[in-house]
């Protein structure tokens, strides 16, 4: 389920150094949603289902792009190893201990895949862990 507010996620292996990237307008970004650039215009959005967006890593703040100019968009974006998000259920996207090492795939900002639905699933990261809760922990991928 997609974040309703900020979450501190727990770093497992921090990657280089936090980048700035230019957000789309009108988005409510929350501190550890899961953030993407999307290839179709080139602005760092919410991770979604979506086969356009290249994952970067978590939202290092929350910030409401509303009503904002775009150069004052500018939104801090932690990259490395992070956790505990949530894991799609159903249709054989649940992620299991089993699948440690595997690639995942974006469903929201807050929730993670074992499968790309069919094409229609950007890549998140690689499932590092998971939690006794059945939490995710994802190695994103810094993506240029």
């Amino acid at each position: 389920m997609a974040l309703s507010e900020s979450v501190v996620r727990d770093c497992y292996a921090p990657g280089p150094p936090s980048e700035t990237y230019t957000a789309a307008a009108s988005v409510a970004f929350y501190q550890g949603s899961i953030v993407a650039i999307d290839t179709a215009d080139g602005l760092l959005k919410l991770g979604a289902v979506s086969t356009t967006l290249k994952v970067l890593g978590v939202s290092a703040r929350e910030y409401d792009t509303t009503g904002v100019a775009a150069e004052d968009r500018l939104i801090p974006v932690d990259h490395g190893t992070f956790g505990d998000f949530e894991s799609a259920t159903g249709g054989g996207d649940d992620i299991a201990e089993n699948d440690i090492k595997k690639p995942c795939y974006v469903v929201d900002d807050d929730t993670v895949a074992l499968t790309d639905g069919g094409a229609t699933r950007s890549l998140a990261g690689t499932i590092h862990g998971v939690t006794a809760e059945g939490r995710v922990i994802v190695q994103f991928e810094v993506v240029r």
